[in-house]
């Protein structure tokens, strides 16, 4: 799509949006995982299940006794895909590892510029840091929130077959970002072309876009949980999860290199806390649900809320959460880094991870290491 058509057709969509806002429808392998190599896994360790790791991640910490240190974490947007680290923040598991946890929204082109610059210490945009990263920037991926993409492709209750999606206007977060991405591979999966779809950025509020298909702005979206949640509600229909075409770990937790080599304890209080929030998700999804309820940006009701959580944890690794095996990092820089970079089947990807600092919160948890 050229500039100019990606322009107008924001413009039409911003116009609908004021309009419509509150209405509702009816030859080296590429990428050898590095991290887990490194580090031998503990004696006896094996992949932890559900409820052998629930003490663990339900025990409180120790208050910590030295002023917490400031750190700057980014999430793409704000809603039910970045539940864990809102999780972590409500529950204290930050203020217990020693940190004051900056959480900004901000799209994932700017929270790459924002690391660039020094000015954001970790972010939850992987896929667009670690793309970053291939092209030369600093940054190493830690860690993974989920085992597969949480992304739903919600559509206009008139647009039930995926052969429907020719010459539709659908809307993403950002163009050449990670929902962008899985939507074209979606296309091509149909055997469509990604030009004959019209992809509209419509920015981290998915709110928005549910008020863009409301006032008819728009055919359909790529949706988080929370918003996907409501769509079915309000008679959208879900079309296709988009964790069934590129099944690779998603939600991936980047530091900037020299954050990490000068601030290895906070690095890993940071991961700490996640995986005590992902336990904590796991094990506990009413009173996650009532969490999330408020980061939704909707009024969900209980049962929303609970239907909202479901999508999400589902994909949460029940053996190891926030870790990738050497088969779901190879699917990671298939499907988030060659592919969207459109490099050559035979190029290397030099790896740009990093679990030592997981596998140390693990032990300080007392969860057993993954093989």
């Amino acid at each position: 799509m050229t500039a100019c058509r990606r322009v107008a057709l924001f413009a039409v969509v911003a116009l609908a949006l004021g309009l419509g806002a509150c209405g509702a429808p009816g030859g080296t392998t590429a990428a050898k995982p590095q991290g887990a190599a490194t580090v031998a896994p503990a004696a006896g360790g094996a992949p932890s299940g559900a409820g052998a790791a629930a003490p663990a991640g339900a025990s409180a910490a120790p208050a910590p006794s030295r002023p917490k240190e400031p750190l700057t974490f980014g999430i793409p947007q704000r809603g039910l895909n970045y539940i864990v680290p809102t999780v972590a923040s409500a529950l204290g598991y930050f203020d217990e590892a020693g940190l004051d946890v900056d959480t900004q929204v901000l799209v994932s082109n700017l929270s790459v510029a924002a690391m660039q610059r020094g000015d954001m210490q970790i972010t939850g945009a992987g896929g667009s840091s670690i793309r970053a990263a291939v092209q030369g920037a600093p940054f190493t991926l830690l860690a993974f929130m989920t085992v597969r993409p949480t992304y739903y492709l919600m559509t206009v209750p008139e647009l039930r077959s995926p052969s429907q999606l020719g010459g539709k206007r659908i809307g993403v977060n950002n163009i050449g970002g990670t929902l962008h991405f899985f939507a074209e591979m979606y296309a091509r999966e149909l055997g469509l072309e990604p030009s004959q779809i019209t992809f509209l950025a419509l920015g981290p509020n998915q709110a928005q876009h549910l008020a863009a298909m409301a006032a008819g702005a728009l055919d359909g979206s790529v949706l988080d949980p929370g918003t996907a949640a409501v769509g079915e509600s309000q008679g959208y229909y879900l079309l296709k999860s988009l964790g069934e075409v590129a099944p690779n770990p998603q939600q991936g937790m980047v530091v900037t290199n020299e954050y990490l080599q000068k601030n290895p304890q906070q690095v890993q209080g940071f991961l700490k806390a996640l995986v005590r929030a992902l336990l904590f998700v796991q094990q506990n999804p009413r009173e996650a649900a009532a969490i999330g309820r408020q980061e939704s940006g909707f009024e969900l009701d209980e049962a929303l809320a609970q239907r909202a959580l479901q999508l999400y944890s589902e994909a949460i690794s029940k053996e190891a959460p926030g870790y990738a095996n050497a088969k779901e990092l190879e699917a990671f820089y298939e499907y988030d880094i060659r592919i969207p970079l459109e490099l050559p089947p035979g190029q290397p990807i030099p790896a740009h991870h990093d679990f030592r600092p997981l596998l140390a919160a693990y032990d300080e948890l007392g969860l057993p290491r993954p093989r």
